[in-house]
């Protein structure tokens, strides 16, 4: 967990936002090249690596799904093979494929799909709000975190590629 251990933070989801930011800034004075612009260059490029350090993990930290992604992926659980979705989330994704064609020819199917993507956003949701503060927040644990994350994914894939289904 090299991006929290950075921070001096515990592996939680979400990480505190407020001691994440106190930290990346007290870090970001700390390690600014302009710092060093009359060190050895040994200095300068540290400096500049950990500055570089220090802004990556400060974006992935404190955006949710970048974090739940990198945990994951520290983790070792986003492996295709084993990257199963519930079967009931896969019969709504059925439903809604099935009403991405029918929206193209049918009015009442494109507010059915509206409607449709509308729920699953809100189940989505659901499944985010019970993932945050999952304790303790290990690779054992992350279970809940992954389904909400490969969930999450999928719903953002449909979601992009509505509008191509949809425009007439």
């Amino acid at each position: 967990m090299r991006y929290f251990e950075w921070f001096g933070l515990p592996v939680a989801f979400p990480p505190d936002a407020t001691l994440l930011r106190e930290r990346f800034l007290a870090k970001s004075r700390a390690c600014h090249p302009d710092r060093f612009t009359l060190a050895p260059q040994k200095e300068k490029d540290k400096a500049l690596q950990d500055s570089a350090l220090n802004n990556e993990a400060y974006r992935v930290l404190s955006h949710p799904e970048h974090c739940i992604g990198y945990l994951l992926e520290e983790w070792g659980l986003l492996n295709e093979e084993n990257d199963a979705l519930p079967p009931d989330f896969l019969g709504e994704i059925m439903e809604i494929h099935d009403l991405v064609l029918e929206s193209k020819v049918d009015p009442e199917a494109a507010r059915l799909l509206k409607s449709a993507m509308q729920s699953l956003s809100d189940s989505l949701h659901g499944d985010f709000e019970r993932c945050t503060g999952l304790q303790p927040l290990t690779r054992d644990t992350a279970g809940p975190l992954k389904t909400y994350y490969l969930k999450f994914k999928y719903f953002l894939r449909i979601k992009e590629s509505l509008p191509t289904f949809t425009d007439p």
